[in-house]
């Protein structure tokens, strides 16, 4: 498997990455080429020495001349992203290993790995490829288009043509595709009229519980946003949660907080949004650990409506066992029934929060059943292995 980027463990991407290399490990005999930036430590680095057998780290951040001048050639003739994470070093390890262990298949892990891919498919045209997509990028990169201006705009046009050219590549090849969202399955499909099934990968991260029932009895009107605010997704939608649904059920009962915990965003994007609710409003920036939050607040919400991929802090919240309120647009991955309340409408959340403040016996339910989903989801699926071993 190739992952160019995978530490350190402080996203949600990298999660998504270290998870599914540990089920494939689980299952195959697996040989990790994965990427780190320098602020990696070397608890983390060492950590990863005894999870997996065999894995081989590269730095993503020296400063080589030579790598630095061939990744602006990748940047402006294939991707952007791909031109980031090359590394000669990375690639002479890997034709290395195909050849001493005589592999038969290579996991590409996400865009970041793609320039690689093009080159391995030309010098090894025999290795089987599998593709694990993170996000449907040319789907991602026309959204961040529409929202944003000037030098960033530009960036984000060369990289959607990129985008385009690079999955065309990989989704008309003769491999295997992985998406973790099928959202981002339906949306390859329609554009590149993909006749072939695309196997859903669904995030599989270890996560530990951190709220008991104890803590679930006792309300104190606590909710909890968890994304990185340089997202667009995520700052569209507490915008809009704040507008449409917080500032409703403040004016009602003045005890409500939120607490927005991530990375925070360019200054003046929330500042608007949370003018005049300084008391009721937490934006934590980065932190720690998120596990505080999770254990001390009551209820989480995922009010997202747009972007590719897998929304990861849905399996997050039913993994940490808080009752969550979460948007029917996140919820299609994951095949949520019970586990979670589902909510379309800024009324619907009104409602919903409403009811769960008022309902013990309600978050309690909530709290076993998404423990249980979290349990459960967490092996590799049948439609993953079966297309593992047709081409073996």
């Amino acid at each position: 498997m190739i992952s160019p980027d995978f530490l350190p463990l402080r996203s949600g991407a990298r999660l998504f990455s270290y998870g599914f290399a540990k089920r494939l490990q689980e299952n195959y005999d697996l040989h990790l080429v994965a990427g780190y930036i320098k602020k990696t430590t070397k608890k983390e680095i060492d950590h990863m020495g005894n999870e997996f057998k065999d894995i081989s780290l590269f730095c993503i951040d020296d400063k080589l001349l030579f790598d630095f001048i061939k990744r602006i050639y990748i940047a402006l003739s294939f991707s952007i992203v791909s031109g980031y994470y090359y590394r000669r070093s990375a690639l002479r390890k890997i034709r290395e290993i195909i050849k001493e262990k005589d592999i038969k298949s290579i996991v590409f892990d996400n865009s970041a790995s793609l320039w690689y891919y093009k080159k391995i498919r030309k010098e090894f045209p025999d290795i089987k490829r599998i593709y694990n997509s993170h996000n449907a990028e040319s789907r991602n990169m026309s959204e961040l288009i529409a929202s944003s201006g000037g030098i960033k705009r530009m960036f984000h046009k060369l990289e959607y043509r990129h985008s385009m050219k690079y999955e065309k590549m990989v989704l008309e090849d003769d491999n295997v595709i992985l998406a973790i969202a099928r959202q981002d399955a339906l949306y390859y499909e329609n554009i590149f009229s993909i006749k072939r099934d695309i196997i859903l990968n669904t995030p599989k991260i270890d996560f530990s519980q951190v709220k008991d029932e104890g803590d679930i009895m006792d309300f104190k009107h606590r909710l909890l946003f968890v994304g990185s605010m340089f997202w667009y997704p995520n700052v569209s939608g507490i915008k809009w949660f704040i507008n449409n649904v917080f500032r409703e059920l403040i004016r009602e009962n003045p005890g409500y907080k939120l607490y927005i915990v991530g990375q925070k965003a360019e200054r003046g994007v929330l500042e608007a949004v949370c003018r005049g609710l300084s008391d009721n409003i937490v934006i934590t920036g980065s932190v720690p650990s998120v596990d505080e939050y999770y254990k001390t607040c009551d209820i989480a919400v995922v009010p997202i409506y747009e972007g590719a991929g897998a929304k990861i802090k849905v399996l997050e919240a039913l993994a940490k066992g808080i009752p969550s309120v979460i948007s029917t647009y996140c919820a299609k991955d994951y095949d949520l029934s019970d586990e979670a309340i589902l909510a379309e409408k800024a009324e619907d959340y009104i409602e919903y929060i409403k009811k769960l403040s008022k309902d013990p016996s309600l978050r309690i339910q909530l709290h076993k059943k998404g423990k249980k989903y979290y349990n459960d989801s967490m092996v590799l699926s049948e439609d993953i292995k079966k297309a593992i071993e047709g081409i073996r």
